[in-house]
C-alpha cells in the first residue's frame, strides 16, 4: 500500500510539473508572439511615416507646379494650406542668418507671376534688430527707385561684445537707428562676423515676402505627417543685382 501511495504521489507531482512547464512554455510563447506583433507594428508605422512624409513633400511640389492644394497618391493624399508672409509692420528672418549670407526683405510688391511690381515702400524702417548675443556687424543695402532711376544706399553697423559701436540705437544696443525710405524696393541685410536672427520693424506695413506652405501627408493606414515650407521671394532680378554690385551706386554712411 505504501508503494502504491508513493507511486501515486510521484505520478501526481510529475503531472503537476508537466503542467507548470507547459504553462511556462505557453506564457513565453505568447510573450514572444506579442513582442513580434509589436515590433511588426512599429516597423509598419515607421514605413507609413516615411510614406506620409514623402507624400507631404510631393504635395508641396505639386502645389508649386500647379497651384492645386490637393494631391493624391496610390495609398494616401496630401492637403496643402498656404498663408501670406508679410503685409504686416514687422518682419523676421524665421531662421538664423549665417555669417556673410545676405537676407532679403522686400519693400515692393510682387505680381501673381512672381515678377516685381510697382507698389513701393514709402515710410520709415524704425529699426533692424539682431540677437542680443550678437557681437558682429551688419551690412545693409537699401535699393530704391527714385525719380525713375535705381539707386542704392549702403549702411554699416558695428557691435563690440554685444555693445553698440556705431549706428545702433542708444535705447537698444541690438537694434539700429531709423532709416527713412522713399520708393523703397529691397532691403538686403548681411551679418558680418557672426550669425544671428534678423527682424525689421516699420511705421507702415511691408508687402508680401512670399507664402508659408503647410502640407499634411495622410496614409490609408491612418498615419499622417505635417511639413512646413517658407516659400520666400529670394531671387533678385538682374537689373536690381546690377544696382547692388555697381561701383557708382549712390552711397551713404
Amino acid at each position: 500500500m505504501n508503494k502504491i501511495n508513493i507511486k501515486k504521489r510521484m505520478s501526481g507531482q510529475v503531472v503537476l510539473m508537466v503542467l507548470l512547464v507547459s504553462a511556462l512554455v505557453l506564457t513565453m510563447g505568447l510573450s514572444a508572439s506579442k513582442n513580434t506583433v509589436i515590433e511588426t507594428k512599429i516597423d509598419t508605422d515607421e514605413n507609413l511615416l516615411k510614406q506620409a512624409f514623402n507624400t507631404a513633400e510631393s504635395g508641396v511640389e505639386y502645389y508649386l507646379a500647379t497651384g492645386e492644394t490637393q494631391y493624391n497618391s496610390d495609398n494616401g493624399n496630401a492637403s496643402v494650406v498656404t498663408t501670406d508672409i508679410g503685409n504686416v509692420g514687422s518682419l523676421d528672418s524665421s531662421e538664423v542668418v549665417l555669417n556673410g549670407k545676405p537676407f532679403l526683405f522686400w519693400l515692393v510688391n510682387h505680381e501673381d507671376d512672381g515678377s516685381v511690381g510697382s507698389d513701393f515702400f514709402d515710410g520709415t524702417i524704425n529699426q533692424i534688430c539682431v540677437d542680443s548675443s550678437f557681437t558682429g556687424g551688419l551690412k545693409v543695402d537699401l535699393v530704391s527707385f527714385n525719380g525713375g532711376n535705381y539707386s542704392i544706399q549702403r549702411y554699416g553697423y558695428n557691435m563690440n561684445n554685444g555693445s553698440a559701436v556705431s549706428g545702433f540705437s542708444a535705447d537698444n544696443n541690438s537694434c539700429t537707428e531709423p532709416i527713412v525710405v522713399t520708393e523703397g524696393m529691397l532691403l538686403v541685410v548681411t551679418p558680418i562676423g557672426g550669425s544671428t536672427n534678423l527682424s525689421v520693424d516699420g511705421n507702415t506695413n511691408f508687402p508680401s515676402q512670399g507664402e508659408k506652405i503647410v502640407s499634411v501627408g495622410q496614409m490609408d493606414g491612418g498615419v499622417n505627417t505635417k511639413i512646413t515650407v517658407l516659400n520666400r521671394f529670394d531671387e533678385i532680378p538682374p537689373f536690381m543685382l546690377e544696382t547692388i554690385t555697381a561701383g557708382n551706386s549712390v552711397l551713404s554712411q
